[in-house]
């Protein structure tokens, strides 16, 4: 009776640890995703339209 009440009690206690560890990984996860958007919204540089024509790369064949 008592081991299994001793069985019972770390059952209890291991579920309890791998739930925190399960919240602790979510969570470091959610930090890293976090982190990976603000690194790239930081290195990303919105340019600015511009309304000049494009200049075309081909030249005209002369005849």
């Amino acid at each position: 009776m008592r081991k299994e009440n001793k069985n019972m009690k770390q059952n209890n206690e291991t579920e309890k640890i791998f739930s925190k560890l399960k919240e602790i990984t979510q969570a470091m996860r959610e930090q890293k995703e976090r982190s990976i958007t603000l690194t790239l919204t930081h290195k990303t540089v919105l340019k600015t339209l511009t309304r000049e024509p494009k200049k075309s790369v081909l030249e005209p064949i002369e005849s």
